[in-house]
């Protein structure tokens, strides 16, 4: 195949994936919206992550309509593997799309897990008499920094944590804010508010890497309506910013995007546009994307992972431009629609005319995240004690849902010709 058309097909996939969890918007909920049961949380360990699941509710916008329950299965992103997929027929597209969609959700939970590990030993500790911080009130409005240690090689977390807790005279709690560190520069900043007589909330979530040949920065911001159990009810709104830099053999390339999401029980739409530099900055390409989509949930019972989400039939509008020294110029526009059970392309299905419908992003939408005014000098922490999870007793990865890694060499299984 055509080496353009691979990093089409490729590209296209992120943009029209990048969604599904974690990343921020503005609420469509008015204030004659309700919640079945206000969210009473007093515990740290109750607090709501930003990729719980969403219930339908009187709250839900029309966006609802838009929405077919079709595929049944979809492809599980926890289980999904290289014989899903049959050469010849499936959709080379939906396999790298499941791709990005999978890498996308690991991401989207970062903010999601190191709350995760904060809130397994923080319960913990407040069952362990014995323990130095069994007395700390982490509850009193105050700023509590703690000393992190006992990472195994299978997890990192970060060196240094700097948190506080707020509540109301009821002690709901109604805002938690997390500061995170890691070789004394700051890796995280990560904010909640919630109203516990509405169940209005908001998250937002900032974060910085640098890892390998390759630094760059993320922002997510996610609001809408809990209930009681974390879970959103009628629709979530997000909106997610990105930028990377490469170094070394990657030096000269860069990719930014911006992504704004609404997801509803069954389903959701994404706008999302990115832009970017690749060898070296002799090729860019602007990518955009507006799609409809189904959510599979296979989850059952209260222990909600995230592995048992799947993604169902979908469609999605798309444009791209580009230019590359090596391949030529191109500009491609046009809308796919897939079948989320069989994996093949469809002529058009019950998302065509939704995303047909949608109205590109601009290029000029895209922010580059920084932690502006919610920066700290992670060089000035003084920890009031240490939390050691080995000494703990305490397994933060194995108590956190993640997703595996695994990656789908789509090209290979559907024997697809590179040259």
């Amino acid at each position: 195949m055509d080496q353009r058309k691979i990093i089409l097909i490729v590209l296209l996939a992120a943009a029209i994936i990048y969604m599904f969890v974690s990343c921020g918007g503005t609420s469509t909920a008015t204030d004659d919206d309700a919640i079945s049961s206000a969210p009473a949380f007093e515990s740290i360990g109750d607090l709501p992550t930003s990729t719980a699941k969403v219930v339908s509710a009187e709250t839900a916008s029309s966006l609802s309509a838009l929405i077919k329950e079709t595929a049944t299965t979809g492809l599980p992103f926890g289980t999904t593997t290289e014989s899903s997929f049959t050469p010849g027929t499936s959709s080379i597209a939906m396999c790298e799309t499941f791709n990005e969609a999978k890498w996308v959700l690991n991401q989207a939970a970062q903010g999601d897990t190191i709350l995760c590990y904060v809130q397994t030993v923080m319960e913990a500790i407040a069952a362990d008499e014995t323990h130095e911080l069994n007395d700390v009130n982490i509850y009193d409005g105050e700023y509590h920094t703690f000393n992190l240690s006992g990472s195994g090689e299978d997890f990192s977390a970060p060196d240094y944590i700097k948190m506080k807790l707020e509540t109301n005279d009821d002690g709901y709690i109604t805002d938690f804010t997390m500061y995170a560190c890691e070789d004394d520069v700051q890796m995280m900043y990560l904010n909640q508010t919630i109203d516990p007589v509405t169940g209005e909330f908001s998250m937002t979530n900032i974060s910085a890497h640098a890892d390998g040949e390759w630094s760059g920065s993320e922002s997510a911001s996610v609001t809408g309506y809990v209930n009681n159990l974390g879970y959103f009810e009628g629709t979530k709104n997000l909106i997610m910013d990105f930028t990377g830099e490469g170094s070394g053999e990657n030096d000269g390339d860069t990719n930014a995007g911006h992504m704004v999401f609404t997801q509803t029980e069954t389903g959701g739409t994404l706008n999302g546009v990115m832009t970017g530099t690749y060898n070296s900055e002799d090729d860019t390409y602007t990518n955009k994307a507006f799609a409809a989509y189904q959510i599979v949930d296979g989850n059952s019972d209260d222990d909600y992972s995230l592995g048992l989400l799947a993604l169902g039939d979908g469609a999605a509008q798309y444009s791209f431009v580009g230019e590359s020294a090596e391949y030529g110029d191109w500009t491609d526009s046009g809308t796919e629609s897939w079948n989320g059970d069989t994996t093949a392309v469809e002529t058009s299905n019950d998302y065509t005319d939704a995303a047909e419908a949608g109205t590109l992003l601009s290029a000029s939408s895209i922010s580059t995240p920084s932690f502006g005014s919610n920066a700290i000098d992670c060089e000035a922490l003084v920890a009031e004690g240490t939390i050691n999870f080995t000494t703990l007793g305490v397994d933060p990865e194995g108590s956190c849902d993640e997703l595996n890694h695994e990656h789908i060499n789509c090209w290979e299984v559907l024997g697809e010709d590179e040259s």
